[in-house]
């Protein structure tokens, strides 16, 4: 029995990107079975597909008094069977998120630290961009935006510049 699959697959991207970033996970493991999915994956799909319904009447919500960019990152550290870590972020603005991503560290780290890192250093490049953007519609934001990450050695590290990466300028 041949079951629709890529189409579910498609929509689920969809709502993952536009409107539903809390199903960016699961949408993400279930994309990778495209090529041969089985019945398990079609159960899968349809699972997601229910709690899209279930869930339909949920929105976010804008409040609009705080105009400060809050950032969250997180990951899972080599939880798949493929040892890469998934990054993910999340950014809040008046209460309701306006940037999200989840995705597979393109390497894989040694440790949870280095894992938190990348995750940070991923969400730290969309911060850069965001604050860019909402730059060029308004003004540029006034105040530093704040960045949550749960390791203190992530956090440590990224504060010290000493191992970060220097450019060199070379005369010739």
């Amino acid at each position: 029995m041949t079951y629709p699959y890529k189409e579910i697959i498609g929509s689920l991207m969809y709502a993952a990107m536009a409107t539903q970033p809390n199903i960016a996970f699961m949408t993400s493991i279930l994309v990778q079975f495209s090529q041969s999915p089985t019945r398990v994956h079609w159960e899968a799909a349809k699972w997601v597909v229910r709690y899209l319904k279930t869930t339909c009447n949920l929105k976010l919500t804008y409040t609009g008094n705080d105009a400060a960019i809050i950032g969250y990152s997180d990951m899972d550290h080599a939880s798949q069977i493929h040892q890469h870590s998934i990054s993910g972020y999340a950014f809040h603005i008046g209460g309701g998120a306006v940037a999200w991503s989840s995705k597979k560290q393109p390497i894989v780290t040694l440790s949870t630290m280095e894992a938190k890192y990348v995750a940070a250093a991923h969400a730290t490049k969309e911060a850069v961009w965001l604050c860019a953007l909402i730059g060029s519609l308004t003004s540029p934001p006034t105040m530093p935006m704040v960045m949550h990450c749960d390791n203190q050695s992530a956090i440590a590290l990224s504060k010290n510049g000493q191992h970060h990466a220097q450019t060199k300028h070379i005369n010739v």
